[in-house]
Formats: structure tokens, C-alpha cells, sequence
């Protein structure tokens, strides 16, 4: 399966179809009213929309691969490389790239 998102936070970029398999956790981002798909080429893409929609409509169809980790989180769980469960509540994708 694979996701459209834009390349850019206007959408002037284009967009670009992204494979599930590429996306490790999508973010909603409360000061630019987007949300943001990170992936693991390192690159940002945005959709629109209610982050409450996509939320749903990913865990519905794709409930064994996405799980909603928290209010402004959706994570890709087969991307997931270690999760802290310490004080900080960390899931990790790399050494450098987590979310909360």
C-alpha cells in the first residue's frame, strides 16, 4: 500500500506516492496545521487534514502496521527498532529519529 503525500508544507512542490513500507510514523505539527510523514529516506512530507482522520482510516485498513501511540503520533510499527519504556517513553527508528 502506499500513501500521497506533498513534497513541500504548501503543496507548490508536487506530491509524491510514498510506499508504507518507507513511512515510519506520521506527526501532527500543531504550528504549521499539517501533518508530517517521516520516512526513512530522512525526507518530510505533509498531508492535510484532521490527524483524528488519517488516524483512523490507517488503523482501520492497516491495523497490523500502524498503531496510534499517542494523540499526535502514528507509528509504523514494523519500522520500529527499539522502544524505551523508562521515564521518557521513546519509540525508536534509528539512533537518531524517535518520537514520543
Amino acid at each position: 500500500m502506499e500513501i500521497t503525500a506533498a513534497k513541500d508544507k504548501s503543496g507548490k512542490a508536487g506530491v509524491e506516492i510514498i510506499p508504507f513500507d518507507y513511512v515510519l510514523f506520521l506527526e501532527w505539527s500543531a504550528g504549521i496545521k499539517r501533518i508530517i510523514v517521516h520516512t526513512v529516506w530522512g525526507r518530510k512530507f505533509y498531508l492535510t487534514g484532521p490527524f483524528k482522520f488519517w488516524s483512523q482510516a490507517l488503523v482501520k485498513s492497516h491495523g497490523d502496521t500502524f498503531y496510534e501511540v499517542d494523540r499526535y503520533n502514528l507509528v509504523n510499527a514494523k519500522n520500529v527498532k527499539w522502544i524505551d519504556t523508562g521515564s521518557y517513553k521513546r519509540i525508536g527508528f534509528d539512533d537518531k529519529l524517535y518520537c514520543l
